[in-house]
Protein backbone atom coordinates (compact mmCIF):
# COMPACT_ATOMS: atom_id res chain seq x y z
CA UNK A 1 0.00 0.00 0.00
CA UNK A 2 1.29 3.43 -0.62
CA UNK A 3 1.06 6.69 1.58
CA UNK A 4 0.53 9.81 0.55
CA UNK A 5 3.53 12.07 0.53
CA UNK A 6 3.73 14.43 3.97
CA UNK A 7 2.96 17.93 3.24
CA UNK A 8 5.86 20.88 3.39
CA UNK A 9 4.64 21.00 6.43
CA UNK A 10 4.55 18.03 7.83
CA UNK A 11 2.64 15.37 9.76
CA UNK A 12 -0.32 17.47 12.19
CA UNK A 13 0.63 18.22 15.65
CA UNK A 14 -1.17 19.08 18.52
CA UNK A 15 -0.25 20.14 21.94
CA UNK A 16 -1.60 19.86 25.71
CA UNK A 17 0.49 22.12 28.23
CA UNK A 18 4.06 21.23 27.33
CA UNK A 19 3.11 17.52 25.89
CA UNK A 20 3.03 17.99 21.82
CA UNK A 21 1.38 14.93 20.53
CA UNK A 22 1.59 13.96 16.47
CA UNK A 23 -0.79 11.93 14.26
CA UNK A 24 -0.12 8.21 13.43
CA UNK A 25 1.71 7.17 11.08
CA UNK A 26 -0.49 4.39 9.73
CA UNK A 27 2.63 2.19 9.24
CA UNK A 28 1.26 -1.08 10.82
CA UNK A 29 -2.26 -0.65 9.25
CA UNK A 30 -0.44 -0.14 5.77
CA UNK A 31 1.54 -3.74 6.65
CA UNK A 32 -1.52 -5.54 7.28
CA UNK A 33 -2.90 -4.52 4.25
CA UNK A 34 0.14 -5.53 2.20
CA UNK A 35 0.55 -9.03 3.91
CA UNK A 36 -3.53 -9.18 2.97
CA UNK A 37 -4.78 -9.70 6.75
CA UNK A 38 -7.17 -6.66 5.75
CA UNK A 39 -9.41 -4.90 3.51
CA UNK A 40 -9.03 -1.44 3.36
CA UNK A 41 -10.34 1.36 1.28
CA UNK A 42 -10.38 4.86 1.61
CA UNK A 43 -9.42 8.55 0.31
CA UNK A 44 -6.93 10.30 2.11
CA UNK A 45 -4.34 13.63 1.80
CA UNK A 46 -1.14 14.25 3.92
CA UNK A 47 0.41 11.33 5.38
CA UNK A 48 -2.36 9.19 5.50
CA UNK A 49 -2.88 5.87 3.13
CA UNK A 50 -5.70 5.84 0.34
CA UNK A 51 -6.35 7.06 -2.73
CA UNK A 52 -5.49 10.64 -3.38
CA UNK A 53 -8.20 13.08 -2.38
CA UNK A 54 -8.00 15.89 -5.45
CA UNK A 55 -7.36 19.50 -4.24
CA UNK A 56 -10.45 21.41 -3.49
CA UNK A 57 -12.73 18.00 -2.56
CA UNK A 58 -13.67 18.26 0.75
CA UNK A 59 -11.12 20.57 1.76
CA UNK A 60 -10.30 20.31 5.54
CA UNK A 61 -10.90 16.63 5.53
CA UNK A 62 -7.45 14.40 5.60
CA UNK A 63 -9.09 10.66 5.32
CA UNK A 64 -11.93 9.02 5.07
CA UNK A 65 -12.51 5.46 4.57
CA UNK A 66 -12.90 1.84 6.12
CA UNK A 67 -10.82 -1.20 7.19
CA UNK A 68 -12.03 -4.59 7.93
CA UNK A 69 -10.07 -7.35 10.21
CA UNK A 70 -12.60 -10.87 9.43
CA UNK A 71 -10.42 -12.96 12.52
CA UNK A 72 -7.97 -11.66 15.27
CA UNK A 73 -5.55 -9.14 14.57
CA UNK A 74 -1.98 -10.63 15.23
CA UNK A 75 -0.61 -7.65 13.33
CA UNK A 76 -0.65 -5.18 16.16
CA UNK A 77 -2.18 -1.73 15.86
CA UNK A 78 -0.87 -0.17 19.04
CA UNK A 79 -2.08 3.10 20.82
CA UNK A 80 -2.11 5.67 19.00
CA UNK A 81 -3.83 9.58 18.42
CA UNK A 82 -6.60 10.34 15.93
CA UNK A 83 -6.86 13.66 14.56
CA UNK A 84 -10.39 13.63 14.16
CA UNK A 85 -13.86 10.93 14.55
CA UNK A 86 -13.07 7.46 14.41
CA UNK A 87 -16.46 5.54 14.81
CA UNK A 88 -15.73 1.68 14.88
CA UNK A 89 -18.04 -1.37 14.65
CA UNK A 90 -17.51 -4.66 16.01
CA UNK A 91 -19.60 -7.46 15.16
CA UNK A 92 -19.53 -10.97 16.84
CA UNK A 93 -20.98 -14.16 15.51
Amino acid sequence: MKKQKESASGSPSYQDGSAIYCADSCDALCRAVEDEKISFKAFARGQYPGALLPVGVLNGLRSVGFWNAVKNQDWGLDWHRNEGIEISYIRRP
